[in-house]
């Protein structure tokens, strides 16, 4: 997605992402799914999704919030699909935030794959494109999550 390769680690390192917060979904991700559940998405979506405050970005000469959807997450932070097993139960099919990104990967490298993600979402925002208008669903119906600021704060001291 967006010319990167998914990355495969499953260390302990990687999942501890996964037991406190969940990666972000691009918006080929909500169209990919939508088409996978057709006209049962809207309730998929209330189960397995949630509208997150999202990125912290710079423009217009200030820091503006642009929302992101995000994973449900389980009342202590983790992510819903993180089975007992400490696997992820929709790996081949998880959202771009958790199957391009881990822990080793340089943060050069983490912010360009971040960047492409976070531009595409913003254009859909200015165009009031699916996502926005999932984003918009998801926090009317009370699906949100803390921001992801925070769910970084119980990563590092968990």
């Amino acid at each position: 997605m967006y010319g990167f390769s998914r990355t495969h680690c499953a260390c302990d390192e990687c999942k501890s992402a996964c037991r406190h917060m969940s990666g972000m979904c691009a918006v080929e991700d909500i169209r990919r799914w939508q088409a996978q559940h057709g006209g049962a998405f809207a309730a998929w979506s209330l189960v397995h999704l949630a509208a997150s405050l999202g990125a912290r970005i710079f423009r217009d000469g200030a820091i503006h919030r642009l929302p992101t959807i995000v994973p449900a997450r389980l009342s202590a932070g983790a992510c819903h699909w993180l089975t007992g097993q400490e696997m992820c139960a929709i790996h081949a099919d998880a959202p771009y935030g958790c199957s391009f990104f881990d822990f080793h990967l340089a943060i050069a490298e983490g912010n360009r794959r971040s960047i492409a993600a976070l531009t595409e979402i913003a254009y859909d925002w200015a165009t009031e494109g699916p996502y926005s208008r999932l984003w918009l669903q998801l926090n009317t119906k009370g699906k949100i999550v803390e921001a992801p600021e925070v769910a970084r704060q119980r990563l590092r001291h968990p």
